[in-house]
């Protein structure tokens, strides 16, 4: 399992939205969780401005 926590510091003016079939938290757009290797995951074309991001992951492994 391979989660990503995810932080825009700096979000742009136009365009840069985050895209991803299943997130398991969102706050305000700026902060998301979700599970980078179940879900698909991108962000719309920059139109105007700059993004800034910070995203930290962490592998999971299930014992057996």
């Amino acid at each position: 399992k391979h989660y990503r926590l995810n932080f825009v510091v700096k979000a742009p003016k136009k365009g840069g939205e985050f895209n991803c079939k299943k997130i398991i938290f969102n706050f305000k757009n700026r902060i998301y969780i979700f599970r980078a290797d179940k879900n698909y995951h991108s962000a719309n074309t920059i139109l105007e401005g700059s993004r800034i991001l910070l995203s930290f992951g962490i592998r999971l492994w299930e014992l057996k």
